[in-house]
């Protein structure tokens, strides 16, 4: 006796991922040995609103080389728009003594989805919205679905993939009962949409283009998804529906009632939040709010408030990309909590504004070796290595995780800059800039003076070489890194 092997949809929908795979080898067209194809059958994807089940199906059909999907969305369709308009033709035929008789017939009229899926034959067929399909349109769709033949009898491509997608019938608008005939001849498939999945694809808009601020957005509100995943789906429809107050207006009510939380709706979200202008906060707020409330609903967005606040603070009029290099130097912890979770272009594009400030001091000390380009080279030494030592030093209270990688290779050019361009200038002892200790961090400084031994003989100084203050950075900050490259 086999074993019985457990139910995978008895209890638990499927992820949505798991289902579109599944798709591929039901819907789609089998090869027969002589070339020919074995059309697929339908299938129906049961699920929640707003999902993203037919982005999946779009999905699908471009990584099966399928000319996209056509939609058919049986709820706003009456029956002559499935089956065609009929009109009066006549068919002709020759009688038993070769007489061309000539009978009135009615034919219908292709509608554009026939004629589109003629054309194309690969092409995924989506009727969506199924369940709320008038049950005179469902009756339209039957011979489509039962036997594969359009309304005018010609027969459906065996390329063509057929898919249904409903939602279950507690989010159905006056759901239509399926014929039990129809209800035989398709496979049903119970799908939900997997958060992990979803956020991978989400956080780079599944390979399309982004708008300037989109990326952060997308990242941000991953970011809240994955640690609120109750907040990903909707799940208690009757709390947004008593979430009245007394004094709401009927038109207040019914935005409450209409937007509320789905795959589709952050993605929704995120679009406009990414078109709203970011230089300031207070209209930024206004409008953020306002969107939210308007699209993921006033729950939702109660409780995505402390997330875009945050984004908020980030972001708008305390951008990162605002603060000035001085600004930098004077508040480590604050350019640590403005760089938040940023990417790494924006990490690197401010660290090479670090580093041309440097190297711009040098370069005017180099070619004008006067007191004050000295003083500024030591000042500005000063300045980089203790900003490099309090985002890079992970026992630092301003380290930045993003900032790290993007510094210590800065680090890197400007000790081979200083090597190379200061090449016999800093040989001549009164044009060698040496950095006072007290100039520096005090962690560093603490650290340089920990890490340095004290040669026999030789008095501590309280100065350290332009070289030897940013060698002390590479080593105590990053010193995985330096070990590496100094092996």
């Amino acid at each position: 006796m086999s074993k019985k092997t457990s139910s995978v949809i008895r209890k638990n929908a499927i992820d949505l991922k798991d289902a579109i795979e599944n798709i591929k080898y039901t819907a789609f067209p089998g090869e027969n040995e002589d070339g020919s194809l074995t059309p697929g059958m339908p299938v129906t994807m049961i699920g929640e609103p707003g999902i993203g089940k037919t982005a999946s199906l779009l999905a699908l059909a471009k990584e099966m080389g399928y000319e996209g999907v056509e939609v058919i969305i049986g709820s706003q369709l009456t029956p002559e728009m499935v089956s065609g308009i009929p009109s009066v033709g006549e068919t002709t035929f020759l009688d038993k003594d070769g007489t061309e008789v000539k009978i009135p017939t009615v034919t219908y009229l292709n509608e554009r989805f026939q004629v589109e899926i003629m054309r194309k034959k690969k092409v995924i067929l989506l009727l969506d919205e199924y369940s709320n399909s008038p049950a005179g349109v469902q009756a339209a769709m039957l011979r489509l679905l039962n036997e594969r033949v359009f309304p005018d009898g010609s027969p459906v491509p065996d390329e063509t993939a057929i898919v249904l997608a409903t939602n279950s019938a507690r989010s159905s608008v006056n759901p239509a009962l399926i014929a039990p005939p129809t209800q035989n001849r398709i496979s049903w498939l119970p799908v939900k949409q997997n958060l992990k999945d979803w956020t991978e694809g989400m956080v780079e808009k599944w390979g399309k283009p982004m708008m300037k601020n989109e990326r952060n957005i997308r990242k941000m509100v991953a970011k809240y998804l994955e640690g609120s995943p109750g907040a990903f789906q909707e799940r208690n429809r009757d709390e947004r529906l008593n979430s009245f107050e007394s004094t709401m207006d009927d038109n207040s009510k019914d935005a409450v009632t209409y937007a509320w939380r789905s795959p589709r709706s952050w993605d929704n979200l995120i679009m406009a939040l990414a078109k709203l202008p970011h230089d300031n906060a207070a209209y930024f707020r206004k409008h953020a709010y306002m969107q939210g409330e308007s699209i993921i609903g006033v729950l939702g967005m109660n409780d995505f408030a402390d997330a875009l606040e945050s984004y908020i603070g980030t972001y708008i009029n305390g951008a990162l990309e605002t603060m000035s290099v001085q600004e930098m130097f004077a508040n480590p912890r604050e350019v640590a909590r403005r760089a938040g979770d940023n990417d790494a272009n924006l990490t690197s594009a401010v660290s090479a504004r670090i580093k041309k400030y440097y190297t711009d001091t040098l370069e005017a000390f180099i070619e004008n070796k006067n007191a004050a380009n000295k003083a500024k080279l030591v000042e500005a030494t000063a300045q980089v290595a203790s900003l490099m030592f309090a985002l890079g030093d992970e026992q630092s209270p301003a380290y930045s995780p993003v900032f790290r990688p993007a510094l210590y290779p800065v680090c890197k050019e400007i000790m081979s800059l200083l090597m190379t361009q200061g090449a016999g200038i800093f040989l001549s002892v009164q044009n060698t800039p040496e950095v006072p200790l007290k100039m520096l961090d005090k962690r560093l400084a603490t650290a340089i003076i920990a890490t340095t031994p004290v040669k026999a003989g030789v008095k501590e100084t309280n100065k350290r070489s332009l070289l030897a203050v940013f060698a002390k950075v590479g080593e105590i900050a990053y010193p995985e890194q330096w070990a590496q490259d100094n092996k």
